[in-house]
């Protein structure tokens, strides 16, 4: 049996901002006729680790709480 799948349980605002980064940071590699011939950690990571699409996720939300922490005391 094939592991599933990764989710992605972020919102629409999230999922953007997710696949802007991840567009920004391809190192996908294609051959001549536009077949990929090699997949770039970015990609790789979300097809394939559920585990760090949900740390990105929590991070993403958590980040005001550490921010206002950090530079209010």
């Amino acid at each position: 049996m094939a592991p599933a799948q990764p989710v992605f349980h972020g919102d629409t605002e999230e999922s953007t901002a997710l696949v802007n980064a991840i567009a920004k940071n391809c190192g996908c590699q294609y051959g001549a006729m536009g077949v990929r011939t090699s997949t770039c950690a970015p990609h790789n990571m979300l097809i394939s680790d559920q585990r760090a699409l949900d740390g990105l996720v929590w991070m993403r939300r958590d980040v005001v709480r550490l921010r206002r922490e950090e530079f209010t005391k």
